[in-house]
């Protein structure tokens, strides 16, 4: 028994000492490759460097085409394309990112340039220095895995070195990358007064009232009340425009773009505020208004998501993604017109004509101006006949006072009623319109006949059941067609004001 112990004691202690070994063996190799990973880090190699004000000239290659930019005193050019709008901070920013190359690796005898890919380089960059030196840097493979880059300079070919993709990828993009591109005009959407799109089968123009704000709606020689909310939100949007990219700085061939015969012409008006050249000026005259017109042309697609778009025939070509133009083309321009069935105001209404089911019934609005003390004693004698007026509308004042009433066969509505029936009534909104010619086969199941104050005019309404879901209401030969629920809480409404009436 004791042997086994003694035993068990030796494997112990031979067991930690094997652990112990192991922890200082691992500690070491960690060490060592942290320290190898530091003198890595601190001996990396300098491919090239420079002061990027010594610059004067970049030469590489742009959409398989060499090109150079060069300084002209302190801005970048487009040599043999003076007049290209290059983008200065891009320009700079590149010169900055290749005036200090290291390398991480430097893979010396690298006979097989084919492995890198410089045999036939994707890109070479010739760096020019106003002390009149130039370096050649050619750029082949990028490494999947690390992202760096493979590169050699100058006559050193068989010398690879292994650098960052930051000082190669600002060589690496498109032409118009390196151009300044504008921004889409300003328009202040809080003044749009008009919008005009010629389109084929989708064109409109949409006009607002200056007096009343409200929208019109024209196309195809029809004019309809324009939906304000969703051309509200057009309006903004417009404010919003912006470009995607930039495709051509002088263009002499709008064929290519699908700008000789565009996919659409737009034309927006709306007013500016014409500044004072003085405050003096300012204060002694009131604000003028300017009239001010955008019109730009939509052509081909670019891409799966954008089309070329031109601003007022200015040259400049730029694409503008289709979730932005379509703020205003490809309308269905039914979509943007009022919904609203029929609106009177109260005020404008004289009398109602309702005919439910075959049963017509005429209700007149009482409107009476009365003094003070008139009023009390006119409250006093329906008091004392027991003829409540509970449920007039009274408008106080001073010392008049309004007093309407909704008259029916004689006897006064419960003027709750009648707000709730009449509210129902005028704020049908439709769920769209039919545009083809509608010819119901039954009669309606219900007609009113709205009569105003304003010289006598009448609106008539049509309610017919359209299918499982809708019923239609037909005004002025236009068709909406809205859920059926609406109508029949409209009819119990209706059908709500006479309650009373039947129990007698």
């Amino acid at each position: 028994m004791m042997k086994k112990k003694t035993v068990k004691l030796v494997l112990g202690i031979i067991l930690l000492g094997i652990l112990t070994g192991s922890y200082f063996g691992v500690k070491f190799r960690v060490a060592k490759w942290e320290g190898q990973e530091e003198k890595q880090e601190e001996e990396k190699t300098s491919v090239f460097h420079t002061e990027t004000d010594k610059i004067q000239s970049l030469k590489f290659m742009v959409d398989e085409k060499e090109i150079i930019f060069r300084k002209d005193g302190e801005n970048w050019i487009k040599e043999g394309e003076e007049d290209f709008p290059v983008n200065q901070d891009v320009l700079d920013g590149a010169a900055s990112s290749i005036s200090s190359v290291d390398a991480q690796r430097v893979l010396e005898q690298a006979d097989e340039l084919m492995e890198y890919e410089l045999d036939n380089p994707q890109n070479t960059i010739t760096i020019h220095l106003n002390t009149g030196e130039s370096t050649v840097i050619r750029v082949g493979m990028k490494n999947s895995s690390t992202g760096q880059y493979y590169i050699n300079k100058d006559e050193d070919r068989n010398t690879v070195y292994v650098v960052d993709a930051a000082s190669i990828t600002p060589f690496m993009d498109s032409l118009y990358d390196y151009a300044q591109m504008q921004t889409f005009p300003a328009v202040d959407s809080t003044t749009i007064s008009k919008i005009v799109v010629n389109q084929s089968e989708k064109g409109y123009e949409a006009v607002k009232d200056e007096d009343t704000g409200l929208w019109t709606i024209e196309s195809e020689g029809k004019i309809e009340k324009g939906d304000s909310s969703k051309l509200g939100s057009m309006v903004n949007s417009i404010g919003s425009l912006e470009y995607d990219s930039f495709v051509d700085y002088n263009c002499t061939d709008k064929g290519k773009y699908g700008l000789e015969k565009p996919y659409a012409i737009v034309k927006i008006s709306w007013e500016e505020t014409i500044v004072a050249d003085n405050e003096e000026e300012t204060k002694a005259e009131e604000a003028k208004m300017e009239e001010k017109e955008l019109v730009f042309m939509i052509g081909s697609e670019a891409s799966s998501d954008s089309r070329y778009i031109m601003v007022d025939d200015n040259k400049e070509v730029y694409t503008m993604t289709n979730d932005l133009l379509s703020t205003v083309i490809d309308k269905n321009v039914s979509t943007m017109w009022d919904m609203t069935v029929n609106y009177v105001s109260l005020n404008d209404l004289e009398s109602l004509s309702v005919k439910l089911y075959g049963e017509e019934k005429e209700i007149n609005v009482s409107r009476e101006t009365l003094e003070e003390n008139e009023s009390s004693e006119k409250d006093t004698e329906e008091n004392n006949t027991g003829n409540s007026t509970d449920n007039d509308t009274v408008y106080d004042s001073a010392e008049i006072e309004e007093v309407t009433r909704y008259l029916c066969d004689g006897k006064t509505l419960d003027s709750t009623d009648f707000s709730i029936f009449y509210n129902k009534l005028v704020n049908i909104t439709g769920n769209r319109r039919v545009t083809e010619e509608y010819n119901p086969e039954n009669k309606p199941e219900m007609s009113v006949v709205f009569h105003k104050t304003t010289n006598g005019e009448s609106v008539n309404v049509d309610f017919y059941k359209y299918d499982v879901n809708y019923y239609a209401a037909v005004v002025d030969k236009k068709t909406y067609l809205f859920n059926k629920m609406t109508f029949k809480e409209l009819k119990e409404a209706y059908e709500n004001m006479f309650l009373e009436e039947d129990a007698e």
